[in-house]
């Protein structure tokens, strides 16, 4: 997961001081960037590359450190481990890797785009009932356990406090029904 902290975004002209970045994959899905690491390689190497090749991300500008780790999964049916990762990037930064994603190697291929997640939760004035942020959001359709480890990474990066990522879970239940549940157990790094 890449993330950065906002000068000035807004969702629905509120301000929003978190994003992360998302893709949407060739199945329809979202996720995040990521594969199998290559012979040779170490796992940061191989996040490095993936993120070069999925989403453009320029040499030098996502590169991922160690302590950057959130949580490994075990996917049950296939004895793989995915090492999920939360790394910073400034906020020019972020733009330049959503400019190169275009003309990245995968794209539609694997990747049809990048998608900023909103890391907060707004009530538009008129529509006090309508939350807009990452309640919406949560509402799409998520590849594996993309979506826990969304929160899992916001979490662990203290962008939002676990009562705002409880709220926008069950503010997104109620407006899109019963969110798909977990794929695999998430164990958090240095826990």
């Amino acid at each position: 997961m890449l993330w950065s902290k906002l000068s000035s975004s807004t969702v629905d002209s509120f301000p929003c001081p978190h994003v992360a970045l998302m893709v949407l994959r060739d199945d329809g899905r979202v996720g995040f960037p990521g594969g199998g690491v290559d012979p040779g390689e170490t796992v940061l190497q191989g996040l490095e590359r993936e993120l070069r090749e999925e989403i453009g991300a320029p040499e030098g500008l996502a590169r991922p450190r160690a302590s950057d780790m959130v949580c490994i999964t075990r996917r049950r049916e296939s004895k793989c481990l995915l090492h999920f990762y939360a790394i910073e990037v400034p906020e020019q930064d972020l733009r330049a890797i959503e400019r190169a994603a275009v003309d990245c190697r995968d794209w539609g291929k694997e990747t049809f785009g990048v998608l900023r997640v909103p890391l907060c939760t707004v009530a538009r004035p008129d529509r006090p009932l309508k939350k807009l942020g990452l309640p919406m959001f949560l509402g799409n359709n998520f590849a594996f356990n993309s979506r826990e480890q969304l929160l899992e990474g916001v979490l662990a990066r203290e962008l939002l406090t676990a009562r705002e990522v409880r709220e926008a879970l069950l503010l997104a239940e109620a407006r899109h029904g019963v969110l798909q549940g977990t794929a695999g157990d998430c164990v958090r790094a240095g826990r």
